[in-house]
């Protein structure tokens, strides 16, 4: 078994530790703000809205704006005095001392093809991060384009992809330790720790919004309105009802 106090040369194995902490904690923070982001974009808003949602459309981009952030800090900052995935992966290739330990090492990261695989992603981080967050374009942000809307969905769906690319190079640089990426809370479908039950605080709340929304309860407290509301929801909005019924013990709706 790999341990880093046999593959690390001694004058650098604190340093090592000291990093890879570092950067565990911003990927800890990626995948938790991503995990938050997901479960407010797929909660079904055109059914329980309360009509402006203006707390969780703060903490989306809020939370946005901090992924782009943290991806753009420990993958693609050139700056010499910063610590990055790629610098750090350098680090520890040049200080091993066990040449069996380097050559797997060498392999897996072969294997990654982090820079080919991320390069799919990294110019709309960049493009996003200089013109909307660390700077804000006079252009891009007073007169907004059809494809630069779409540039932004677009970022959002190459979150989570990006973020797994990112968490396999750190995990090769761990040196065969686990480590998780994620708050314990917002680890659902997360290889390291399946799902215990337990819910999350963010989708205790949207439960609390689905709970507040007259929909939900309308067939009991209106049943008038909902015979006519029931009307244009489709099977699927049907059993979505039925989803967040359930939870609070309500009787099914057909």
């Amino acid at each position: 078994m790999i341990r880093a106090s046999n593959a690390i040369g001694p004058e650098w194995l604190s340093e090592y530790r000291t990093q890879l902490e570092a950067l565990w904690g911003q990927i800890v923070y990626l995948n938790s703000y991503n995990y938050i982001m997901g479960n407010i974009a797929q909660f079904p808003w055109h059914l329980f809205s309360l009509n402006q949602n203006y707390f969780f459309d703060c903490i989306f981009a809020a939370m946005l704006e901090s992924c782009v952030s943290i991806v753009y800090r420990i993958v693609i900052d050139t700056n010499s005095k910063t610590l990055t995935l790629p610098a750090f992966k350098n680090k520890v290739l040049e200080h091993l001392i066990d040449p069996a330990v380097r050559d797997s090492l060498k392999s897996e990261l072969d294997n990654l093809s982090f820079n080919k695989e991320f390069k799919e992603y990294k110019n709309l981080f960049i493009k996003i991060r200089h013109e909307e967050i660390s700077h804000f374009n006079r252009e891009r942000n007073t007169k907004l384009t059809e494809a630069e809307l779409r540039q932004r969905q677009e970022l959002v769906n190459q979150i989570s992809p990006a973020s797994e690319l990112i968490g396999q190079l750190f995990q090769i640089l761990c040196l065969g330790k686990v480590h998780l990426q994620s708050l314990s809370e917002y680890s659902q479908g997360k290889p390291f720790f399946p799902k215990d039950g337990t819910v999350s605080d963010i989708e205790k709340l949207l439960d609390w919004v689905a709970d507040q929304s007259p929909l939900l309860h309308m067939p009991e407290d209106e049943p008038q309105v909902w015979s006519m509301f029931r009307r244009k929801y489709s099977a699927e909005d049907i059993e979505t009802i039925n989803t967040y019924r359930r939870k609070f013990n309500l009787p099914k709706i057909t």
